[in-house]
């Protein structure tokens, strides 16, 4: 059977690892497994043996560590074992909607993406939906044009910084956006998670835009594991709470420019 949608994960290294970190990626591994469309599979590159279904392949790599690598890695394996139709970058604390194969089948595409992008904050159980002019980390892109060399250094495109280079290699390109009331997927943030560390993770939050987003179709499902995972794990970690007033004039100022897009 050939695969139509291949998820792409590089599992976080082992030293990078938590608690926390470890019960997102049971979470994002159970949304996968949600899917209700059912002819994908998911290769996780890893450094560390898990145990296969018919779903998930678990490519051990000891010498991939960052990202670039692991990407690197597993495109390797798909263009030697597997030739997907399309291909999606997941991280392993990120949640796949569970439609979101079953609604992207009904287009024709080179890429399915957002231009609203949304976020989860697990210590304060807050969504936040922020409107970006580039692409999302994860989106489903056609496989011929996932591994087209691009840019500079002509690594695959699917290997590029997302923000930087995809939305300028598919402005020509047939591209469909969905409604951000029904995303594709939802980006988990937590205090701990890698891309946060070194920074002030108030000031790192206050970054994904304002926190007024009550709830999202499909997503309630794991919003009771999600708080189960701030009260066994994060009890320790203050509470995040939006800067109320950067939070109102980022809003308006999206607002404001959106208004110059039209």
């Amino acid at each position: 059977m050939i695969v139509k949608y291949l998820f792409l994960i590089p599992r976080t290294p082992k030293q990078f690892r938590n608690d926390v970190r470890d019960a997102l990626w049971k979470l994002c591994k159970k949304a996968l497994l949600n899917q209700k469309f059912d002819n994908w599979k998911a290769l996780i590159i890893t450094d560390e043996k898990e145990e296969d279904n018919d779903s998930l392949i678990y490519l051990v790599d000891s010498v991939a560590l960052t990202k670039y690598e692991k990407v690197r890695s597993g495109l390797k394996y798909i263009n030697d074992n597997l030739k997907p139709e399309y291909i999606i970058r997941l991280d392993d604390d990120d949640l796949i909607m569970p439609y979101a194969l079953e609604k992207a089948t009904k287009y024709s595409f080179d890429a399915l993406t957002e231009s609203i992008h949304t976020f989860y904050e697990v210590t304060s159980d807050l969504i936040s939906q922020q409107k970006r002019d580039w692409f999302p980390n994860t989106m489903i892109h056609k496989y011929e044009h996932a591994i087209t060399p691009y840019g500079a250094d002509s690594r695959k495109l699917l290997n590029n910084d997302h923000s930087q280079a995809w939305h300028i290699y598919y402005h020509d390109k047939k591209v469909i956006y969905l409604d951000p009331e029904n995303p594709l997927y939802v980006r988990l943030l937590s205090p701990n998670s890698i891309t946060s560390r070194g920074n002030d993770y108030a000031t790192y939050a206050n970054g994904f835009g304002y926190w007024d987003v009550s709830t999202l179709k499909n997503f309630e499902e794991y919003r009771s594991e999600l708080r189960g995972i701030r009260k066994k794990y994060l009890t320790d970690f203050p509470e995040y709470k939006p800067n109320t007033r950067l939070n109102t004039m980022s809003k308006y100022k999206e607002k404001i420019n959106n208004l110059f897009k039209r």
